[in-house]
């Protein structure tokens, strides 16, 4: 179970040890989703299902297959939200067993809605659950003195900075540690400055060209 007084990583380890005692349950949705998967004429086929840990903890369960080879192994995406300083936060991770978890801030949401999807009548849970079903893919910028200044405001001196590119803008990210990253922001494209928007570019670039290598597989 996620309490507000938990630290960033112990929020991340009560996340992946709900996920592993659910693990059963979360089976059973994927053979659901293979079915899906398998009838469908269309693809990629993406589709969501919700189940409940033994401390009723809510795990929203995200199923992807590009293609109908892809129905008995799916890309996923586990996340599920919990409150800290007042706001709503979001925890995911892709490859429960060894991917990298994302804690996602109220505030980065708060950006994403007024600055790309500019839609103020969403709830946020189906704003929440958009982003992460279109914004899967990305590339990491780290360590850039680039986005110095920009990161400014929310640096800590003992905590490095990246930049990340994904399908609709730019976010900026803290590296906690092993696996664990902090979203903490989310820029459109029309806030970069020239060095930054270069930068993005080829980031996307370099997103796009991945992207494609992994659906030609």
């Amino acid at each position: 179970m996620i309490v507000p007084t938990m630290s960033y990583h112990e929020i991340e380890k009560a996340f992946r040890r709900e996920v592993q005692n659910t693990w059963s349950k979360i089976g059973i949705e994927a053979k659901k989703f293979g079915s899906i998967a398998l009838k469908t004429r269309i693809y990629p086929c993406i589709r969501s299902f919700t189940v409940y840990s033994k401390d009723k903890t809510k795990l929203n369960l995200l199923f992807f297959a590009d293609k109908r080879s892809y129905w008995d192994h799916p890309r996923i995406c586990i996340y599920t939200t919990f409150f800290r300083n007042g706001g709503l936060y979001v925890i995911s991770v892709d490859n429960p067993e060894h991917g990298e978890a994302r804690i996602y801030t109220d505030h980065f949401f708060e950006r994403y809605r007024e600055r790309y999807y500019k839609d103020t009548g969403i709830e946020t849970p189906e704003l929440i659950k958009k982003y992460l079903i279109t914004n899967q893919d990305l590339m990491w910028y780290r360590n850039s003195q680039i986005f110095s200044a920009a990161y400014q405001k929310y640096e800590h001196d003992d905590i490095p900075q990246a930049a990340a590119r994904v399908v609709e803008g730019n976010c900026f990210v803290e590296l906690l540690g092993n696996k664990l990253t902090l979203f903490k922001t989310f820029l459109s494209d029309d806030m970069l400055g020239d060095i930054q928007s270069d930068a993005f570019s080829q980031l996307e670039a370099m997103r796009l060209q991945f992207a494609s290598a992994q659906q030609n597989k």
